[in-house]
C-alpha cells in the first residue's frame, strides 16, 4: 500500500530517556486502542528512579497493523519523505489504507497514524479518528 505526505504530530523522545522505551503494550477498550509506553523516569529525590508510563490512546480505531521494525512491510513510501522521522507519531495525509475503505467510510473523519518504537523493534499503523496522550503515570520506585 502506498503512503505519503507525512505530518509529524508527537515526538516521544521529547519525554522518553535517550535510550527509549523500556516496554510497549497495547490493548483495546471497545473501539479504542491504548498503547502503554513504559520507561525510566526520575523521582523527586536525587538518585531516585521511577518506572513510569504514558498511555497513547487512539480513538475509534478501524484498522490496526503491527509490524516488526525495521521491516518495510506492506507500505511503500511515495513522494517526498523529508517529513518522515523514525519514532515520531506521524499522520499520512496520502494513504491507500484510507482510500481503500468501503463506501460510507468518512475519510475526512479518519486518519492514518504510524509510530515506531525503536527499542521494542515495533511499528504500528492505525486508522483512527484521533489520538490522546496521557500525563506521566508513576508505576514503581527502583
Amino acid at each position: 500500500m502506498k503512503i505519503g505526505d507525512p505530518k509529524q504530530l508527537l515526538n516521544p523522545y521529547d519525554w522518553l530517556p535517550g535510550y527509549g522505551e523500556s516496554k510497549v503494550n497495547f490493548y483495546s477498550d471497545g473501539l479504542d486502542v491504548i498503547v502503554d509506553i513504559t520507561y525510566d523516569g526520575i523521582g523527586s529525590d536525587a538518585g531516585e528512579f521511577l518506572s513510569v508510563k504514558r498511555e497513547l490512546c487512539f480513538k475509534n480505531v478501524s484498522c490496526l497493523i503491527k509490524l516488526p521494525f525495521p521491516e518495510r512491510g506492506v507500505f511503500e513510501f511515495v513522494d517526498d519523505a523529508s517529513g518522515l522521522a523514525l519514532g515520531v507519531l506521524t499522520e499520512f495525509k496520502k494513504s491507500e489504507l484510507l482510500e481503500g475503505r468501503q463506501a460510507g467510510f468518512e475519510t475526512e473523519r479518519y486518519k492514518h497514524y504510524s509510530i515506531q518504537f525503536l527499542s521494542e523493534n515495533l511499528s504500528l499503523h492505525l486508522v483512527a479518528e484521533a489520538y490522546i496522550l496521557s500525563e506521566e503515570i508513576p508505576l514503581s520506585v527502583n
